[in-house]
């Protein structure tokens, strides 16, 4: 099961295009999931939301500033 999800994250993020913020978003989802297995405090999920958050922001604007 976890396998499985690790492999559909890993495609779903190398099939967009900027790869390399979606690698970074890629990698830090990867830990921060591993992470929650042995931890799942609600103190991490809430930090890797506005993380989350920060990042989904930070793509956004360089869409936005590309199509311009």
């Amino acid at each position: 099961m976890v396998m499985q999800f690790n492999i559909f994250l890993y495609q779903y993020f190398h099939e967009k295009p900027y790869s390399f913020l979606y690698e970074l978003l890629f990698y830090y989802v990867y830990s921060t999931y591993k992470r929650c297995i042995f931890v799942c405090s609600i103190r991490f999920l809430y930090n890797d939301i506005i993380m989350l958050m920060l990042y989904n922001t930070i793509y956004y604007l360089l869409n936005i500033k590309n199509i311009l």
